[in-house]
């Protein structure tokens, strides 16, 4: 088959380092480039695959099907014709291996810095508006000031002291977590 044909891949592991490049026909299935991800694995690494199924290859964000072609998994745009094409390959073994190995030998932890986040996932604006209206409303001598200079309260005096600012800091904390962490305000975008 002529070399124009062929496809580039190189196979990235979880701690950076890279296995290939190699050159394959668009025809290659995943269960192909699996195998040979087993027999080029670097055998001074902890926790390789003990099989080709322990592989998994991710491709633009998706898991690789066994029976998939190499010319099937590639995106449609963003690669270059004539470029590497980076594939990620994680070790996951099956359920019954894990749980028997993890008896024997503690699986390494942190091993992957890799970070999906959820669609779903909305910014909680309800502490800081609770915060933003409260110091608006006890700031001492704004609206009220408590202990005031010659009351108890006094209202609209724009006047402050320092045992008003400690009385309205510690009225403050109360109410912020009366409203935030008892009730639970929340303003979700």
């Amino acid at each position: 088959m002529p070399e124009e044909y062929l496809v580039e891949l190189k196979f990235r592991l979880v701690d950076g380092s890279d296995i290939g490049p190699f050159l394959y026909p668009p025809s290659s299935t995943v269960a192909m480039l699996k195998e040979r991800i087993l027999t080029e694995w670097p055998k001074d690494k902890k926790g390789g695959p003990k099989s080709a199924n322990d592989i998994k290859l991710i491709n633009a964000g998706k898991i690789l099907e066994n029976s998939k072609t190499v010319g099937q998994c590639r995106t449609p745009f963003g690669e270059l014709p004539k470029g590497v094409i980076i594939m990620h390959a994680v070790v996951q073994m099956s359920l019954t291996k894990a749980k028997t190995e993890k008896k024997i030998d503690e699986a390494p932890k942190n091993v992957c810095g890799c970070t999906i986040l959820d669609r779903n996932m909305h910014t909680d604006w309800g502490p800081a508006a609770v915060a933003v209206v409260m110091f608006i409303l006890l700031s001492p001598g704004l609206l009220f000031q408590l202990p005031a200079r010659t009351r108890v309260i006094e209202f609209g005096n724009m006047y402050t002291s320092g045992i008003s600012i400690l009385v309205h800091a510690v009225l403050y904390f109360c109410i912020y977590t009366i409203l935030v962490v008892a009730i639970g305000i929340h303003i979700r975008t």
